[in-house]
């Protein structure tokens, strides 16, 4: 299976951006690390700092991928201009309704193309302790894991 990146238009970043915020505050409350007030708090925050510019922000890039003309997901990357030349993903994901379909490995597998060309030598992401498929996704794509955050619950 081939996927395409193309560039996310300002339609498809306004349908995304809302949901990718209520998201990512919920993947803190499932891995029980924060409390849903302060989830969405950080969250708004955090895509505050890193999208001052929505789409249009430097270093970030926002693909739709796509399967002939149907789009598949939604890749978010940071493309590191400094020595590093690192990509980083802050968010990927398939449509519910195409998981299980190939199309996440497919994804990676376009991505990684995409950084090669700019001059990137490494991908990172994080991934959330209560995302076990997508961490096993990850692994199998050849990804290593960097660091690790625990918790104790008390």
């Amino acid at each position: 299976m081939v996927v395409e990146l193309r560039p996310m238009t300002p339609d498809e970043y306004g349908r995304w951006r809302e949901p990718a915020v209520v998201e990512y505050a919920q993947a803190w409350v499932d891995s029980g690390i924060l409390t849903s007030d302060e989830a969405l708090k950080r969250a708004e925050t955090q895509f505050a700092e890193l999208l001052p510019d929505g789409l249009d922000t430097e270093t970030q890039e926002f693909f739709t991928p796509v399967d002939g003309d149907e789009s598949v997901g939604v890749l978010w990357v940071h493309f590191d201009q400094t020595d590093e030349r690192r990509a980083f993903i802050y968010d990927i994901q398939v449509w519910e309704h195409l998981r299980r379909r190939g199309y996440g490995r497919a994804i990676i597998t376009a991505l990684v193309d995409e950084a090669r060309s700019r001059g990137a030598r490494s991908i990172g992401l994080n991934v959330f302790g209560s995302n076990p498929g997508a961490k096993a996704l990850y692994e199998q794509m050849g990804f290593e894991v960097a660091a690790t955050s625990m918790k104790l619950a008390l």
